[in-house]
């Protein structure tokens, strides 16, 4: 009686063993039609890719809704698009007795400038340019997107009435060495006009008939 209950047992078991593995086979062969499957997609886009490079352009967007290729089909550098995205600040100045320190005092600085701005996208990094001297230095911010870059650049005149005492605040866009000439010219071409036309002095009645005569 002993040993027929023993094979009774093991006769028992085989075929819960048998579904057990027949449900594993069936899964694994669901995992490998998905596998195929994927393996398939990588190589059509891997394809379509190597065609648009041949073509000199790239149509895939990977920077939140920004194109990587210029209308002439040469992509983008990366230090181009971190431009787009970056401004410079001047006139906040330096402070630290360390540099985890002076970081905060940056980082604070900045943070009130932004929320006079209301801007609410925070900067995705800060630094200054250059080796520490006796004059502050410039601050570049980085921001997510261009987007945001934009809003603080646009917004940026009101920072004419921003409380920061003597020293007054500027912002910026990033620009190449080239552009930053072209933009401190336009910049002196602009404020040469504005001194011009207040050097004028106002209309008079003795300069009216002065001029008629």
């Amino acid at each position: 009686m002993g040993r027929s209950k023993k094979s009774f047992k093991k006769q028992s078991l085989l075929p819960c063993s048998y579904k057990k593995f027949g449900t594993i086979d069936k899964e694994l062969e669901k995992h490998m039609e998905k596998m195929n499957h994927l393996e398939n997609q990588i190589s059509e886009l891997n394809a379509n890719i190597e065609e648009m490079k041949k073509s000199g352009m790239t149509g895939l967007n990977v920077n939140g809704g920004e194109n990587t290729s210029s209308p002439g089909g040469s992509v983008v550098s990366a230090k181009e698009k971190e431009r787009k995205r970056s401004i410079i600040v001047t006139g906040i100045p330096e402070y630290g007795r360390s540099e985890r320190e002076a970081w905060y005092w940056d980082q604070s600085c900045m943070s009130q400038i932004l929320n006079y701005l209301d801007i609410g996208a925070p900067p995705v990094s800060f630094y200054r340019l250059g080796k520490k001297a006796e004059r502050s230095r410039m601050m570049k911010v980085v921001f997510a997107t261009s987007f945001d870059q934009k809003a603080v650049l646009a917004r940026a005149p009101r920072l004419k009435y921003f409380p920061s005492g003597q020293v007054k605040v500027f912002v910026r866009p990033s620009l190449t060495k080239e552009q930053r000439v072209e933009y401190s010219k336009a910049q002196r071409d602009k404020f040469l006009s504005r001194s011009r036309v207040n050097s004028f002095p106002p209309p008079t009645n003795s300069n009216v008939t002065q001029n008629l005569t």
